[in-house]
């Protein structure tokens, strides 16, 4: 449609999964799916900035590393090094019970 502006989604939901491997178990895994992968043409390269804040004792971090059933982050993110007129978000990202809710304001 000629002339609309694409909107920013603001509120994401979704779960994540993490998980930790040896350098050797990462080799195995690149290895054996390098022919499911397919590289994302929008963004093949893509430089993604960030800043994240906490208090003065780091308690947010410390507090996240214990695996709590909620914790939160504040931060600041950019795709690609800014310039004056480049989108900069700041984000509340919030887990729960595996979840991860997120805003963010332009």
């Amino acid at each position: 449609m000629a002339g609309k502006k694409e909107q920013t989604i603001l509120t994401f939901q979704r779960t994540e999964v993490k998980y930790r491997m040896s350098r050797a178990q990462y080799q195995g895994f690149m290895e054996h799916t390098k022919m499911l992968r397919v590289p994302d043409e929008a963004y093949p390269h893509s430089l993604i900035l960030n800043i994240y804040y906490d208090t003065e004792h780091d308690e947010l971090v410390t507090r996240s590393l214990d695996k709590p059933v909620y914790k939160e982050k504040l931060r600041v993110r950019s795709y690609g090094i800014p310039g004056k007129r480049s989108p900069v978000f700041v984000e509340l990202k919030k887990k729960y019970d595996g979840i991860v809710y997120k805003r963010r304001s332009e």
